[in-house]
Formats: structure tokens, sequence, C-alpha cells
């Protein structure tokens, strides 16, 4: 039985000034039991300075968070799924390890600034986890 899986298209968007996440995009006609590999990779910065997250759109129409790096998946996604970030070659990849009915989706990796990066564009400081804006009054 066949069971179609679908990656979408993250087109290159530029997260910041010089930032560029690109998907490898393709569309798939997976057999059931079968492995799915998904990429994306980023230009102008280093992964490591972000959080990277995977999820796919179902029928439904929602957003299910997949994966982030450090071992932390959504519901349902523990079993089957295997995500991985390849830091010195800017590589986010997520496997499926065997497709089944339901997996048919759109698959999406996307990029968010770190605590830090924000604090930095903002023109504050971090301090105990938090953004500090300094002011002075005389």
């Amino acid at each position: 039985m066949w069971t179609a899986v679908w990656m979408g298209l993250l087109p290159m968007v530029a997260v910041t000034g010089q930032m560029v996440l690109q998907q490898h995009t393709r569309d798939l006609a997976v057999r059931e039991g079968d492995g799915v590999t998904f990429q994306c990779s980023m230009s102008g910065d280093s992964m490591s300075r972000y959080y990277m997250f995977w999820y796919r759109q179902g029928a439904r129409g929602t957003l299910d968070w997949i994966y982030e790096p450090g071992g932390a998946y959504g519901e349902g996604f523990q079993d089957r799924f295997k995500g991985s970030v390849t830091s010195s070659e800017n590589r986010f990849t997520l496997q499926i390890q065997a497709a089944k009915q339901g997996d048919e989706a759109v698959y999406y990796c996307g990029a968010s600034l770190t605590l830090e990066q924000l604090c930095n564009r903002l023109d504050l400081k971090l301090a105990d986890g938090e953004c500090i804006l300094f002011i002075i009054s005389l």
C-alpha cells in the first residue's frame, strides 16, 4: 500500500537581515513502512545560534509540532520520528522511520531567534534570562 507523504516548500525566507533558511523540497510517494528523510539548511549564519523546529500541516490545516533539538518531541512523534542537527554543516534533518497512514502532510522546518539575539537586536542587555532595558535619568 502506498502512503503519500509531502514535504512542503518553505521558500528561502529571511529570518534576519542576513540569515536564509532553505528547505530542500520534493513531493514524495512513500510505501507504508518505508523511511523518509527531510532536510533544510541555513546560510548566512550558524544554526547553532537559533532554536530549530520541525512542524507538519495535515489535512485539518493545523500545524503540529514534531521536534526541536535536545530530544524534545511533540506528542505522538517520539517513536517513529528522529530529528537531528549537524551544526558543522548547517543542516537540520527529520527522519520518519516507518511511514504510515496519517503521515500525509506538508513538512516544514523553522528557526527562531534565541533570547540573546533578540535582546541584541533591541539594544537591550541579557541578565538572568531576561532582556533588560537600562534607563538612567538625571
